[in-house]
């Protein structure tokens, strides 16, 4: 256990900052460390190096139990936090600091940290209304939260209701994307803070993080949800969610002079308040120029080939920190999935390991044969870039299973562009297309044919789509009980489909909604046709239903086949025409748009 210290280590009695480390308590092994749960007031000075084994249990757990004392780890590692606590409310090293607390220069190594039914969960603390100076992380934090509870999740800290100033997180930062329905809870993650801030406090500034972020509603960069301040910091990593992704921060306040770096992002979303740049803006010499507001003299130092470093502390502490390649890179495949390096399929069975690395960017070298997949692929929250290439020859029969396609689910982030989908035969429950049963992200220049089957939401191409689909076509047969299209089963709110067609033999629904394009539209359609034949029980030629309670969706410039379809009326706003209008020449004139 630990005792008091006769005499510091620091020159006369003082850290660097001059804080009086006379009387405080040494913390030389794990044992010390753990036996700060008996004296929750007390001063602890870290004296070295410390290597942990074992599980830890987290500081400040107990019913209103905070740490209100100060632990200063005078630049010091703590390598190897491992803690697993389900049922913990708030999970870290720290459970909880108070307003009185600070912790400072202490660096936090090789961390996994994994919660469940925990609302706060960093690898330092999962809330702190204190002071955090010149700390970071480095390793993974996970929370399985699954319940219909709000949870936030950081590299570095849960909450933060207090200050933290000059520190970072090299974190791998994960709330698993379960790929259900959401249930009204908010499970957020951010890279270095899950939510920053109250009405009344909390600020960060001059910090960083880098490392991949992944949420089940939402995800960050840098701090999910921001509602105080945060000032002169950036961020960078790959970032994916089922709801929505942002490289810097979801919901803002203020942020001045913050940055993100657009270049690890398959697909970048505008900031209002952080800016996006690209990764040589924002490494090396250049980041100088191009930060603006960051004090180079004294907070901030640029090293050749990397990202900004922080003057307070070691840079070979921070260097070493940072992962050589992204953390979850592959090695069985050419390159390390980022931007920059993208993996390259060259052979058939490497499509399989898409799954292993959800957030990288793929280029595909080759057709793939899918003919002994068992299962969809993904969530998927990284980019593919097809180059023209097949996905060919999938069979599912999986009536029970929601979301089935080539992918099941594309988020937010997700990227797909250049593959054709070819001699798919796919069952379903929900939500089943060819390309993509459920799909948030981005989907251009794609092509799938096949049979589609599913009891609700079915559509060759996709089954529910609230992302974008731009310059697609679909060909082959969907049968559904309800929500059916050729196109697309369900166009939902945001989603947007934009010049696309499909040319379908057949399109069936058992009951309402049926159309040649799309089963239902909420969302916006754009300089679209259908050349699709429909059963009599079909609703319209081209969407079945526009209308969903108070929103309407719409069709601009689009147009049905009037005689394939057998439908001479649709439910919305497209033109139908008859076959020869909308074959040979004759389209540039009588389809205009």
């Amino acid at each position: 256990g630990a005792t008091l210290l006769g005499l510091s280590t620091a020159a006369g009695g003082r850290d660097s900052d001059g804080h009086d480390t006379q009387e405080a308590i040494p913390i030389e092994t794990g044992e010390d460390l753990q036996d700060i749960e008996n004296d929750l007031d007390a001063d602890y000075v870290v004296q070295n190096d410390i290597e942990l084994t074992g599980t830890f249990t987290p500081l400040a757990t107990g019913e209103n139990e905070k740490f209100t004392g100060t632990l200063d780890g005078q630049g010091h590692e703590i390598t190897g936090l491992v803690v697993d606590k389900p049922g913990t409310f708030r999970v870290g090293l720290f459970s909880n600091l108070s307003e009185e607390a600070t912790v400072e220069d202490l660096h936090l190594r090789d961390v996994d940290v994994t919660a469940s039914t925990s609302n706060g969960t960093g690898a330092l603390a999962g809330r702190s209304r204190g002071t955090v100076l010149r700390c970071s992380a480095a390793g993974e934090v996970t929370n399985e939260e699954t319940d219909e509870r709000d949870v936030r999740t950081g590299g570095l800290l849960g909450f933060n209701n207090g200050q933290v100033i000059e520190s970072f997180a090299a974190v791998r930062v994960k709330i698993p994307m379960e790929g259900g329905e959401l249930g009204g809870s908010s499970r957020e993650a951010g890279g270095l803070v899950g939510e920053n801030g109250d009405v009344t406090s909390g600020s960060i500034e001059d910090c960083y993080s880098i490392g991949d972020v992944t949420g089940d509603s939402r995800a960050a960069g840098f701090v999910a949800v921001n509602n105080q301040s945060v000032h002169r910091c950036f961020s960078a990593g790959i970032v994916g969610a089922q709801e929505s992704s942002s490289g810097f921060t979801h919901i803002e306040e203020v942020e001045t002079n913050c940055y993100w770096d657009a270049g690890q992002i398959a697909n970048s979303f505008d900031e209002e308040n952080a800016t996006g740049l690209d990764t040589d803006e924002v490494t090396g010499t250049d980041a100088a120029d191009n930060l603006l507001g960051f004090d180079f003299e004294e907070t901030w130092a640029t090293v050749d080939g990397e990202y900004p470093v922080l003057q307070s502390i070691d840079e070979e502490t921070q260097l070493d920190a940072r992962p050589d390649q992204r953390r979850d890179a592959l090695d069985l495949l050419d390159g390390d999935g980022s931007a920059s390096d993208p993996y390259h399929i060259v052979e058939s069975n490497q499509f399989n390991l898409i799954d292993l690395d959800p957030f990288g960017f793929y280029v595909l070298e080759t057709d793939v044969d899918l003919s002994t997949a068992s299962s969809p692929f993904g969530p998927f929250v990284g980019s593919l870039d097809g180059r023209g290439h097949e996905l060919t020859g999938m069979t599912l029969d999986s009536p029970g299973q929601d979301r089935v396609g080539v992918f099941g689910a594309l988020y937010t982030t997700a990227y797909v562009e250049g593959v054709r989908v070819t001699d798919v035969e796919i069952t379903g429950d929900t939500d089943v297309g060819a390309l993509v049963g459920w799909n948030r992200g981005t989907v251009q220049r794609c092509s799938a044919e096949g049979d589609i089957t599913a009891a609700e939401t079915a559509g060759i191409f996709a089954g529910y789509s609230v992302g974008t689909i731009e310059r697609c076509r679909a060909t082959g047969e969907a049968s559904g009980e309800s929500e059916t299209g050729g196109f697309v089963g369900y166009n939902v709110g945001d989603g947007v489909v934009k010049k696309c067609y499909v040319t379908a033999n057949s399109v069936t629904g058992e009951s309402s909604p049926t159309g040649g394009f799309a089963g239902s539209n909420t969302g916006k359609t754009k300089r679209c046709f259908a050349a699709t034949a429909l059963d009599d029980s079909a609703d319209g030629g081209f969407v079945g239903n526009d209308t969903g309670g108070i929103v309407e969706g719409t069709e601009e410039d689009c147009y049905w086949d009037i005689e394939k379809s057998g439908k001479d009326e649709d439910v919305g706003d497209a033109d139908g025409l008859p076959t020869e209008d909308m074959q040979g020449d004759d389209p540039q004139f009588t389809m205009p748009e």
